[in-house]
């Protein structure tokens, strides 16, 4: 190889070698790896690369425009242009604005807001309009440019209508543009007006600030605009194309077409010299940056002299001004470190770097040297990716509303109210309701009853509307009206059932007692689950809290209730919300425990063994007794739970003391020891009424024609009550129990002359149709009637104390209060003793 082929050849590897690192520096700027813009914060540090040669025939910036692959969906934003067919900034401006905007790049074209609406408003000529009406004029474009047209002479339709209807529709098509522009231009729309908000901070104006956009706007077009500078033009449409791109690459959580963009623009500007638009361009971009206003823009110029100051090229390389291409990595890192943060002011000058450049004529390297490719963007930022975010909300609230929706628990947001609260758990319905909304229980006989004292809700509310000065109070009725399984006969909660009657039948007697005397309350029922064996006291009773502080008129509760430890746990708390209880079955010796606030109807256990002793010995004539005890549903894991059962063991035993036997009886286990022929004492049952069926069909299979004396708890009542139990019972084995309430039955109602049950024989016939032949009552309706009367009689007497108000005034709850109503029952009862429909009542 001669030595002049060497010297092309080691001349075409330092060009190539050269070129190499410019486009290697220009693909990591762009691409964003020398920058960082994470939220909140960019650092658009980019210098202007200016490009000096001798003028070669081949232009350094169209090779580096070949670099830019323009196939395939990822395109780096870019643009060439020679701005020796330029005639001045403006149309450069609007050039590259245009050319940077197409949809060539990426399915995210830039938009460039604020940069068109100043060009637009310095096309706008207001010579001919009086100066008093240009800002009128003004607005009347920009509404027509916006598209907020009104009334037939602005582009509207001519609606023909007449009367009011036309005067509605021409205030609507005339008045709302106006308004919609008022609030756009103010800048005060979330998520729009951002080029006005922008527009209004500038300052650059030589007529200084203004007080509305309109006064801004108006010496932006021909005519005011010649008292202003030309740069200062020059410099407010510069920075509003700058803007442009600052938004468009500004990345925040909540937009997604940032994250989308991974390659900052590029313009490249040849044949710049010191008397031509891109020379202005240089100069304007600069003067922006100087003053702490950064952008992601990447400008790359080529000219034959130093930019800014017109040195030759010859003399600013011997200065050191211009650095070689081999030089560049180096020397990019230099400035970018020295350039001022956002914010911060520089000089002009320090944005500008530079670079001496050999021209590649005839030399084959083009196609050789590297691509600038935008990274992908991340797949969170995919134009997708809104429509799979909604799809997933969507998909979450339905898969929420639907886990919301259970069978006969009204658990939906929508649902919820004043007296209507509960949560689905453990497979039950567990809260408390007031309305028709939510009935507990499967027994259509169940929710039947609480639909007619949620009716008489209705009425009361409404009579008190009438009657406003007469008292208003609200009873809360607990009992356990759903089980976990579905045991025979469970299903069906005669027993409670009965007890809400009671207590219908008292609500009714409320209303009318309340409609003839002014100290007589109005009574609001609201029914309370807690689930099988009181096993989500824990849960409701929060919500009762909730419901005392929201609502004044609560008073008491009346709980049907086994005594259990959770139900002791409910009375506990119930105390120190501050409200009463009254018990209807609850009967474990100490099951108030620490409770100031807790009235028990039942006898205790104590007493109930003190009776049974009695029977056995005196009645009976018979010394020995064996209990056959059970736990319910959990058999013996249930044990440490069941104050009952074992209270009344305790008290069995020290009754009875050496006569005392006692047996746990699994379900299923052989009786036959206590057969007649083989023991001559008295069966005792002292366990929970749900294994009492089986219980009594396994003696009466081991025995036979030789069945034992059997004798059965306060817990068994619940079983007698429920008609579809004693329906697979055996029929010619006699059972004796405890009743709690046998005065209350129909047969002692009708030759009665106590007051108080001629009125409950007669309510329990208007309101529930009972004793009328074909619907007897059973003992636990006159329990639950007893305990909402206790509670009435109570408020009655406290409000017949207080000062009369007339029928114009309204019953002021704050009146009466839970302990009030409770001092005034222990009162009442204490003093007098207090004879009740299932009878004499007293809390001694």
């Amino acid at each position: 190889m001669s030595s002049t082929d060497e010297q092309e050849s080691s001349t075409i590897m330092a060009v190539f070698a050269g070129f190499t690192i410019l486009v290697q520096l220009v693909k990591s700027i762009v691409t964003r790896s020398r920058h960082a813009n994470r939220f909140g914060r960019t650092d658009w540090r980019i210098p202007v690369l200016c490009l000096v040669d001798a003028g070669t025939a081949d232009s350094a910036l169209k090779v580096l425009a070949g670099r830019f692959v323009e196939s395939g969906k990822r395109r780096v934003p870019h643009t060439y242009v020679d701005v020796t067919q330029v005639s001045g900034l403006q149309p450069l401006l609007h050039q590259l604005h245009e050319k940077l905007a197409v949809g060539r790049f990426s399915r995210d074209p830039l938009r460039f807001r604020c940069f068109t609406l100043v060009d637009w408003l310095t096309a706008q000529n207001l010579s001919d309009v009086p100066v008093a009406k240009r800002q009128r004029e003004l607005a009347r474009r920009l509404r027509r440019e916006f598209g907020l047209r009104g009334g037939q002479g602005e582009g509207g339709l001519d609606h023909g209508f007449t009367g009011w209807l036309g005067l509605l529709l021409s205030l609507f098509v005339r008045v709302l543009p106006v308004v919609a522009l008022r609030l756009l231009v103010s800048g005060r729309l979330p998520g729009a007006g951002h080029e006005f908000r922008w527009f209004r901070r500038q300052q650059c104006l030589a007529s200084g600030p203004a007080s509305t956009f309109l006064a801004v706007a108006e010496r932006l077009t021909i005519g005011p605009r010649a008292d202003e500078e030309p740069e200062a033009i020059d410099r407010l449409l510069t920075d509003a194309f700058l803007e442009d791109l600052r938004v468009q690459y500004r990345r925040r959580p909540w937009r997604l077409r940032p994250w989308r963009r991974t390659a900052y623009p590029v313009i490249l500007l040849d044949a710049v010299a010191p008397d031509n638009a891109g020379y202005a361009l240089i100069r304007a971009v600069t003067a922006v940056r100087g003053d702490g206003w950064t952008d992601p823009l990447l400008i790359v110029t080529r000219g034959v002299d130093v930019p800014l100051n017109g040195t030759p090229l010859a003399e600013a390389v011997t200065d050191g001004r211009v650095v070689p291409l081999m030089g560049l990595d180096a020397a990019y890192s230099t400035v970018h470190d020295r350039l001022p943060m956002a914010g911060k002011r520089g000089h002009p000058d320090t944005w500008l770097l530079p670079v001496a450049v050999s021209g590649i004529n005839n030399l084959n390297i083009k196609d050789r040297l590297p691509v600038v490719i935008p990274a992908r963007p991340p797949w969170l930022a995919q134009p997708w990716m809104p429509a799979v975010v909604v799809l997933l909300l969507i998909s979450t609230f339905v898969i929420w509303i639907v886990g919301q929706i259970h069978p006969g628990c009204a658990t939906l947001p929508l649902h919820r109210g004043d007296t209507l609260r509960v949560i689905y758990i453990d497979r039950q319905c567990i809260g408390y309701s007031g309305s028709d909304r939510q009935a507990f229980g499967p027994d259509e006989r169940l929710t039947g009853v609480q639909k007619k004292i949620f009716a008489q809700n209705r009425e009361a509310a409404s009579a008190h509307q009438v009657k406003r000065n007469r008292p208003l109070v609200t009873l809360v009725y607990l009992a356990a009206f759903t089980r976990t399984d579905s045991r025979l006969g469970d299903e069906v909660f005669d027993a409670e059932r009965e007890g809400l009657e009671g207590v219908a039948a008292a609500q009714y007697r409320a209303m009318h007692e309340a409609d003839n005397n002014p100290a007589s309350p109005y009574l609001r029922v609201i029914v309370g689950n807690v689930g099988d064996e009181t096993r989500h006291a824990d849960k409701l009773v929060p919500m009762l809290a909730q419901l005392v502080h929201d609502d004044p008129t609560v008073i008491a509760t009346v709980a049907q209730l086994d005594s259990r430890t959770k139900t002791q746990y409910m009375l506990q708390s119930l105390d120190a919300v501050g409200l009463p209880t009254l018990t209807l079955t609850t009967s474990a010796d100490g099951i108030a425990g620490a409770s100031n606030l807790y009235l028990q109807l039942s006898p205790s256990n104590r007493d109930e063994v003190g009776m049974i002793h009695s029977y056995v010995s005196q009645v009976l004539h018979r010394d020995a007794i064996i209990n056959f005890y059970t736990y319910g549903a959990k058999g013996r894991i249930g044990g440490d739970e069941d104050l009952y059962v074992n209270t009344l063991r305790n008290d069995l035993h020290a009754e009875f003391v050496d006569h005392y036997r006692e047996k746990f009886w699994p379900s299923g286990t052989d009786v036959s020891d206590i057969c007649s022929d083989k023991f001559d004492g008295i069966v005792f049952f002292g366990g929970r009424y749900t294994e009492f069926p089986a219980f009594v069909s396994r003696v009466y299979t081991d025995c036979g024609g030789r069945l034992p004396t059997l004798l059965a708890d306060g817990s068994v009542s619940r079983y007698i009550a429920n008609s579809e139990m004693r329906a697979v019972a055996p029929t010619t084995l006699p059972v004796a129990y405890i009743s709690r309430g046998q005065l209350g039955f129909c047969e002692q109602l009708k030759n009665a002359h106590q007051p108080e049950r001629i009125n409950f024989l007669n309510d329990i016939r208007d309101a529930l149709g009972f004793c009328d032949g074909s619907k007897p009552i059973q003992e636990w309706v006159s329990l639950g009637y007893d305990a909402a009367r206790l509670l009435l009689r109570s408020v009655t007497d406290i409000a017949s104390r207080r000062p009369a108000v007339g029928i114009d005034h309204s019953w002021d709850p704050a009146q009466i209060n839970p302990k009030m109503v409770y001092s005034q029952i222990r009162q009442s009862v204490d003093l007098h003793q207090y004879e009740g429909v299932s009878g004499i009542l007293a809390f001694d």
